[in-house]
């Protein structure tokens, strides 16, 4: 918990210091106004990791969300200055997708193999986010495996009116980001070796990432910002590793997911057809 509020900390200090800085004219107005986006439990901790250890960009601290009005987003939107991004769980529509447009921010969508977002989101709606809307109903299945089909088909309507969409739907609602613009980051290119991926794959995409935010990186800077991004004591980290859903998946998890997010798999290009 400590080391919590020290990167709150941190990121309060430098965020304090860059708007000063500005309002007395010692920083030049540079740098590009992003949204660090991602589907829920895709990983967004480590791209938000990845984009405040870039050089000329400073995280703001907010955080916008599917459920804000229109006129919220807009009040967000504008108070972001060049050289500062916010974070989001944002799915597509056209009217944010104007609304980036008009005040010229680019994004960045975090994405993840969807057999991994339905383990990690049916452990966190049931054990850690407890003030959350599907988290009496979670608590309330018999097991883990029942908890696991709840994440992959949905919910069926709650007494609040609100139902868990099934997962084909909620990473669908995303993708659409990528055809207007947004940069893709897949969490297995972005986490390195300590969560299982490779060091060569993590450099290329930062660097990549880089590129697409006008930002200029060496192998060896990249290579030092990656180091940086594994972070355990995160209060959304769990494991933060790759394929875990091949401990967890049963036979009837695995039909039910081809049911309902089969082709995304394919689209996203993490199998090749359904045979898996």
């Amino acid at each position: 918990m400590l080391h919590v509020w020290r990167v709150k900390g941190r990121r309060w200090w430098r965020f304090w210091c860059h708007r000063l800085a500005r309002r007395f004219h010692l920083a030049p107005v540079v740098g590009p106004k992003v949204v660090s986006n991602s589907i829920p439990k895709a990983g967004s901790h480590l791209l938000l990791a990845c984009l405040e250890n870039m050089p000329g960009l400073v995280y703001t601290r907010r955080h916008v969300d599917w459920h804000m009005s229109m006129a919220r987003l807009a009040r967000v939107l504008e108070q972001v200055q060049p050289g500062e991004f916010i974070t989001a769980h944002l799915p597509y529509a056209p009217e944010r997708a104007a609304l980036l447009t008009r005040y010229r921010f680019r994004m960045v969508l975090m994405v993840r193999d969807p057999r991994d977002v339905v383990v990690s989101h049916a452990h966190w709606v049931t054990y850690r986010y407890t003030r959350g809307r599907f988290h009496p109903y979670f608590r309330s299945l018999p097991d883990e495996d029942a908890r696991l089909m709840a994440s992959i088909q949905g919910t069926p309507p709650l007494p609040s009116g609100e139902r868990l969409d099934d997962i084909g739907t909620r990473v669908r609602a995303y993708l659409a980001w990528a055809e207007h613009g947004a940069h893709v980051v897949r969490f297995e290119d972005l986490v390195g070796e300590a969560g299982g991926g490779s060091r060569e794959v993590q450099v290329r995409t930062i660097i990549e990432l880089a590129r697409f935010l006008g930002i200029d990186l060496s192998p060896q800077t990249a290579a030092r910002l990656g180091e940086r991004l594994f972070d355990p004591h995160s209060p959304t980290f769990r494991r933060g590793r790759i394929g875990e859903w091949r401990e967890r998946f049963r036979r009837e998890h695995k039909t039910a997911f081809k049911a309902v997010a089969g082709d995304v798999l394919i689209a996203l290009g993490y199998e090749h057809d359904e045979h898996w």
